[in-house]
């Protein structure tokens, strides 16, 4: 029974909201014990297990959710909630939001250690403040952004159908298009979008920031698939506001989903076939090809090397230590005043753990543009040339990151000034590649590849 109960939206989206919110918990509860004790390790492996299970469990559920929404019937989407009827969303955002929180968690952890370094009063503490200052005030945006985009996971839908009108919520934005404003024939719609023409703009509500949801007269409803769906149902309580009266009743929905029909309606005239790709064009899609091993391939040796310098720092801890108090003896000044240092071992542990973060989020973006790019999406090659300017810059950041630095003194051992000479070549092939991909990505064939919607697939 509960789950049955949990298979059904909002009840859906909003267990995964809670378990987000327990995972930020235990995040920073292990964080805050970790730190008193100075016990990184612990907290690290914490950590680790608890967004590890996060990922591994969105994957597999978005991957499922996919199979079965492929297998269904796209009016099968549209279901019964409290006071009306919503279509569901492709992604659940529920989904979204358990990661974000989960993620917002492990952010928290980095400023609890950062403030709890501050705490004890080392010689570099000005370095420790600056870096402890800066990331709170990240985390602080991170967690506006999470307190956003929780009440929409909350109520689980954007598009609702309801006695009194059309409910569409986004993050910090909820509007209301009353059934007597809008006007037979009013109603628009692409793949992926419904645009509406109000014929009486003041009976619309709405609060909060509209942007890229339409204006009071031109408003667009937030879904993200099978808009044609939400289209012919706006469209029949247009035209018979009889029945609108009737939404949220299980039989009505079942009146409205008989009268749907199985299919997008077709278009007055057949489509026209398929050009035969250019030669330019399947040059292209050979190019694309390339850039998506490239990605890989540099993706591959960031997270490698993210992940690397996280574990130095956990592992090499009590060598760190050693060339923290080498360097610190070389620049303190005679009278204890205190100094400006970015070699520290708490700098560097902070900094592994939000770069291996960053380099996540940043291969995952990547990954998924490569796919998009491959499909023939001219914004998402658009999106991947600014992602791989950003890498490449990144890259060559990273060659002077702080473990390295702090590995290249002497006091630190073999080893470790062994992997400082390692992370410089290592730092030029990602810019490298990212830039070989910049280059790649602006030839003419591959704009002509996107640009055709890949030869029109």
């Amino acid at each position: 029974m509960t789950w049955a109960i949990l298979s059904r939206e909002p009840a859906r989206s909003r267990f995964l909201v809670v378990v987000g919110v327990i995972g930020l918990a235990a995040l920073v509860s292990s964080d805050i014990w970790a730190a008193g004790r100075d016990r990184l390790l612990l907290a690290v492996v914490v950590h680790l297990v608890v967004l590890g299970a996060f990922i591994v469990a969105a994957v597999v559920y978005l991957f499922t959710s996919d199979l079965r929404s492929r297998r269904a019937q796209p009016s099968t989407r549209l279901v019964l909630v409290r006071g009306g009827f919503a279509l569901l969303p492709t992604v659940p955002i529920g989904v979204a939001a358990a990661l974000s929180t989960a993620v917002l968690g492990m952010q928290v952890g980095v400023v609890v250690n950062a403030w709890h370094t501050v705490g004890r009063g080392e010689p570099t503490v000005v370095t420790d403040i600056a870096f402890a200052a800066t990331f709170s005030v990240l985390v602080l945006v991170q967690a506006a952004i999470v307190a956003v985009i929780l009440p929409v996971a909350w109520h689980a839908v954007t598009v609702e159908l309801t006695p009194a009108g059309i409910w569409s919520r986004a993050a910090g934005h909820t509007r209301l298009i009353p059934w007597p404003a809008l006007a037979p024939g009013s109603i628009y719609r692409d793949a992926k979008r419904v645009r509406l023409a109000v014929e009486r703009p003041e009976l619309v509500e709405e609060r909060g920031w509209h942007a890229f949801l339409g204006t009071r007269q031109r408003p667009t409803l937030p879904v993200d698939a099978d808009a044609w769906v939400v289209a012919e149902a706006v469209g029949w309580y247009v035209e018979h506001p009889a029945d609108r009266a009737a939404i949220g009743s299980p039989a009505e929905l079942k009146r409205l989903l008989a009268s749907l029909p199985s299919a997008p309606p077709s278009p007055s005239a057949p489509p026209p076939p398929p050009p035969t790709p250019s030669a330019e064009t399947q040059v292209g899609a050979r190019r694309i090809r390339t850039v998506g091993t490239l990605v890989y391939v540099a993706s591959a040796i960031a997270l490698f090397s993210a992940a690397a310098e996280l574990a130095i720092t956990i592992v090499f801890r009590g060598e760190l230590f050693a060339a923290e108090r080498a360097t610190a003896a070389l620049t303190e000044p005679l009278d204890g005043t205190v100094i400006l240092n970015t070699d520290t071992v708490g700098f560097a542990a902070g900094t592994a753990r939000v770069a291996l973060v960053g380099t996540l989020l940043v291969a995952a973006a990547a990954v998924a543009l490569v796919r998009r790019v491959a499909a023939g999406s001219e914004p998402s090659r658009v999106g991947l040339i600014v992602l791989a300017g950003i890498g490449s810059v990144g890259a060559c950041c990273s060659i002077a990151s702080p473990v390295a630095s702090l590995g290249a003194v002497p006091a630190a051992g073999t080893l470790l000034n062994a992997w400082s000479g390692i992370r410089f070549p290592e730092g030029l092939a990602v810019a490298a590649l990212a830039l070989v991909v910049l280059a790649l990505l602006v030839t003419p064939d591959v704009a002509s590849y996107t640009r055709s919607g890949g030869a029109r697939q």
